[in-house]
């Protein structure tokens, strides 16, 4: 397996927190106006096929997108946009592996394999 391009620690991974946590957020708002916006339009199928949410819509989706090459640019793997859930690139005992965390928690106490995800997450000694 390749080397990451990033390898955080669990102090450089707690430095980035607040920007994470202001970015995860507004890509979780972006994300709900998406998903929202289909629904109406999937409801209103039947109309004339006007859409006076297009714009809005494609603001959310470019903010969606705006943060989500955020995190990809700086290595960082967002696993799952509703629940927050967050993987830094990190090693351990020389081996690949996810420093994981969660929105709502206060820093980065958990860490798992690549191979088993959030399943087999453990706390950071």
């Amino acid at each position: 397996m390749d080397e990451p391009e990033t390898v955080y620690t669990r102090e450089t991974a707690n430095l980035l927190l607040d920007e994470v946590r202001e970015r995860l957020v507004r890509l979780q708002r972006a994300y709900a106006d998406v998903a929202g916006h289909r629904t109406s339009m999937a409801s209103s199928a039947g109309g004339n096929g006007g859409d006076a949410g297009a714009s809005r819509w494609l603001a959310s989706s470019r903010t969606a997108a705006d943060e989500l090459s955020w995190f990809r640019d700086r290595g960082i793997v967002v696993r799952d946009i509703e629940q927050g859930l967050i993987d830094f690139p990190g090693l351990r005992g020389g081996r690949q592996i996810y420093l994981c965390w969660r929105l709502g928690e206060d820093a980065v106490n958990f860490w798992h394999d690549r191979e088993t995800g959030f399943a087999g997450r453990q706390p950071l000694e």
